[in-house]
């Protein structure tokens, strides 16, 4: 009986300190085959299941480090100010660094879609920078062509797998590249360039949470360069803004815009003040103000032209302003349309001048031509007017009497059908008016008015 206690507790110490079970006299060989096997199939179980702890312990400690790395990154300046270059650099830093890949750059595609160019290149154990190589499109088609139908382009094998392979010769063996992770990086839609990790050393297997990093830095990378874009088209459009101030504030010709239905004043330049003699304020506020001032004799044709003619570009007329103080001004107005990506017309624009000088030089010219005329007509003699091409533009009463033709026979006719003055004769005068007319004109005493009076 002391010798069975004895053997039980000796058993009991046994399993305590790690023995799989025992056995008791007599022993069964089968009965012991039979434990060795479930003994070597749970030290199995228990080595996988050491081995996935370490694994998960590791993929935790990754995740803890990629998490950490974006949110610092999401804080830094540069991001937060769209400074692409110095976000683009911060960017492939921090994702060498924390991924371990001894490359990582950022490339942009071009316009023609026909090149990928290195914006910025950062190789880890150098800790340096570098940009400006080029890809051509036509050397590696099939990795142009997996870009834009692919969210990530992981090759462990970069030399075989086909996406990757045709760079093995010309770009990777020489690097020493054996893994590739590459991320494309789309804004709206349409790829802009690609991210891409590229391993030094034995092939490397690119583990779901290092793609899952990869693919939130390349977001970081679009969010930037998207940032960035942004930014340039607001420049420019204030740029373009203040160019357009700065012309329209300062021509004399009234710069306008309205809606298609004349409901809003988009904008009129100072000189409507100038003209028309009301506030632009008064414009903004009262869009259809300007037909006001119209003259009552013209503001009907006006109106209906501007409602019906200005969408199609056919707008050009001319009319009359009453200013406040009574005044009234000539005005030439234009109109074009301006539409929208589809086509749509949703602005119209135009520029209305000051005609007033120009009708009133006119009115002048026709009354000093009426005046000519009654001078010429009283005159006791044939008369008539030929221009340079020697065709004749006025002829008076007493020269359709002496010629015996009518006024519009004789205007537009040639004066050798009209004058029994041969050619020779005719060339005679001409040359000894010009001579005279250049003699004039170097007596210095406005000798180009003269000139032209005598022509």
């Amino acid at each position: 009986m002391i010798f069975c206690i004895e053997h039980l507790m000796r058993n009991t110490r046994s399993l305590k300190k790690g023995a799989f079970a025992y056995q008791t006299k007599p022993y069964n060989p089968e009965e012991i085959k039979a434990t060795l096997r479930r003994a070597v199939a749970v030290k199995a179980l228990a080595v996988k299941a050491e081995t996935a702890e370490s694994a998960l312990s590791e993929s935790e400690d990754r995740y803890r480090r990629q998490n950490a790395a974006l949110l610092a990154l999401t804080r830094t300046e540069a991001l937060q100010t769209a400074d692409l270059w110095t976000a683009l650099r911060q960017i492939s830093e921090v994702d060498a660094n924390t991924l371990g890949v001894e490359r990582v750059s950022f490339w942009r595609l071009n316009e023609d879609r026909t090149a990928i160019r290195c914006v910025d290149l950062y190789e880890l154990s150098a800790n340096r920078h570098s940009s400006g190589q080029e890809l051509i499109a036509g050397n590696y088609p099939a990795y142009f062509r997996a870009l834009p139908q692919s969210d990530l382009v992981a090759a462990d094998d970069a030399h075989r797998d086909p996406r990757t392979s045709e760079f093995s010769e010309s770009y990777l063996t020489p690097l020493g590249i054996t893994s590739m992770m590459d991320v494309p990086v789309s804004l709206n839609g349409v790829l802009v360039g690609v991210l891409c990790h590229e391993h030094v050393g034995p092939a490397r297997q690119w583990t779901p949470d290092e793609q899952t990093f990869a693919l939130a830095m390349a977001s970081l990378a679009a969010l930037t360069v998207g940032q960035w874009e942004r930014q340039r088209a607001e420049d420019a459009l204030r740029e373009s803004e203040e160019r357009f101030r700065q012309v329209a504030e300062n021509i004399r010709e009234v710069f306008w815009m309205t809606d298609p239905e004349k409901k809003q004043m988009i904008y009129v330049s100072p000189a409507y003040a100038d003209i028309w003699g009301r506030s632009c304020e008064s414009l903004y506020a009262s869009p259809r103000s300007w037909l006001d001032a119209i003259h009552p004799d013209d503001r009907t044709r006006v109106l209906e032209a501007a409602l019906t003619r200005q969408a199609s570009g056919e707008y050009d007329e001319e009319y009359r302003i009453v200013r406040p103080d009574g005044a009234i001004r000539w005005i030439h107005d234009r109109a074009f349309p301006i539409r929208d990506h589809s086509g749509k017309v949703y602005r119209i624009a135009g520029i209305a001048a000051c005609i007033t000088e120009r009708k009133q030089a006119q009115e002048a010219l026709r009354r000093a031509y009426d005046k000519m005329e009654k001078i010429l007509a009283s005159l006791p003699g044939a008369i008539l007017i030929v221009d340079q091409e020697q065709q004749v533009v006025y002829a008076n009463p007493l020269a359709e009497q002496h010629f015996g033709s009518g006024r519009s026979r004789l205007v537009g006719s040639s004066v050798s059908d009209v004058l029994p003055v041969i050619a020779s004769q005719w060339h005679r005068l001409i040359n000894g008016l010009k001579t005279s007319d250049v003699q004039d004109e170097n007596r210095q005493h406005d000798g180009e008015f003269e000139a032209q009076k005598r022509a």
